[in-house]
Order: C-alpha cells, then sequence, then structure tokens
C-alpha cells in the first residue's frame, strides 16, 4: 500500500507494486482494474490475476509502450470512423463476459459490412 509519498491520482496508486505476481514485479491489476475496468457489469478478479501472470509471461516487453505512444501520436485522424462507434454503458478497459457475445455479433457485422462483393 501507500509509503506515505504523495500521488498524482487513482492511475499512480492503483499501479503502485505491493510484491510480485508469480515471482515478478507486477502490478496488482485486480486494482488496476477496479479503476479503468468496466463499472457497471461483475468483475472476475481471478481471471484478471492469471490474465496478468500470462500476459507477462508471453509477452514482456517495456519498450511496448513507447511503441505504443508513438504509434499513438503519428495516427491519422479516426473521428470520421466514429460514427460506428457502438458504446456499452458501465463498459471500461475490459471486456465484460456478459457483453462478449454482443459484441462479437457487432465485429462480425462489420466483418459483413466490409467484405468486398
Amino acid at each position: 500500500m501507500s509509503t506515505g509519498t504523495a500521488h498524482n491520482g487513482p492511475i499512480e496508486i492503483a499501479f503502485e507494486v505491493e510484491g510480485p505476481v508469480s515471482g515478478y514485479g507486477l502490478p496488482d491489476m485486480v486494482r488496476v482494474f477496479r479503476v479503468i475496468g468496466s463499472t457497471g457489469y461483475p468483475r472476475d478478479d481471478q481471471w484478471i490475476r492469471d490474465a496478468a501472470v500470462r500476459s507477462f509471461d508471453q509477452a514482456h516487453d517495456p519498450d511496448g509502450v513507447r511503441r505504443q505512444l508513438a504509434a499513438i501520436m503519428t495516427a491519422t485522424d479516426r473521428r470520421p470512423m466514429l460514427r460506428q462507434l457502438v458504446v456499452f454503458t458501465g463498459m471500461g478497459h475490459d471486456l465484460p463476459a456478459a457483453l462478449q457475445p454482443v459484441i462479437a455479433d457487432e465485429i462480425a457485422g462489420i466483418c459483413r459490412k466490409e467484405r468486398p462483393s
């Protein structure tokens, strides 16, 4: 938990590392998803922990954040595509199990529209 130092907000606090996860110095991703995850759907804390360890094992790449930020900075304007955006109230930066079939149907519909005749 906190050592008494000042914090710049909930994201910084969420990413504090309290101890190793499966031998790694991973942040407690359950705490992270309490801040950035869906508020309108149940959260599976054990699945989040397991996924964090699997993700770290499969693709730990410290330079990845830098590449992602560079891609964001050099990306073209995507605002015209926002007309197709489907918003799910209560959904955060995760994929709630309750929404997976609906989201899959939305993706399939877009694929059908974009497929050349």
